[in-house]
C-alpha cells in the first residue's frame, strides 16, 4: 500500500537512488525556499526560529534547507526508520 511504512521502507532500501529519489529531494527544497516571502527566509535568517522537514526522506532537502539557515534550527522527520537511518549517515549534523 502506498504511504505505509512498508511501502517507503522498501523504496528507501530499493531503487530510492536509482529513481533519483535524492535528486528530486534537493530540487523540491529548492523550490520550496524560492517560493517563501523573502521577509520570512530573512527571519529565518536572523531569528531564532525554526524549521522542520516534514517527510524528509533521506536527508537531501534538509540538506539544503540548511544552506539557508543555521542547521542546528533545523530537524528533519520521517515515519521510515530506514530513510532516518540513511539520513544520519549522511548528514551526521
Amino acid at each position: 500500500m502506498i504511504n505505509s511504512d512498508a511501502y517507503w521502507d522498501g523504496r528507501f532500501e530499493g531503487d530510492w537512488e536509482s529513481l533519483s529519489g535524492p535528486a528530486q529531494s534537493r530540487f523540491f527544497a529548492r523550490i520550496a525556499i524560492g517560493n517563501l516571502p523573502r521577509w520570512l527566509l530573512e527571519q529565518l535568517q536572523r531569528q531564532s526560529l525554526t524549521l522542520c522537514d516534514w517527510g524528509c526522506a533521506q536527508g537531501d532537502g534538509t540538506d539544503v534547507l540548511s544552506s539557508y539557515m543555521d542547521p542546528a534550527r533545523i530537524t528533519g522527520i520521517d515515519f521510515s526508520s530506514i530513510a532516518i537511518g540513511q539520513a544520519a549517515n549522511r548528514y551526521p549534523a
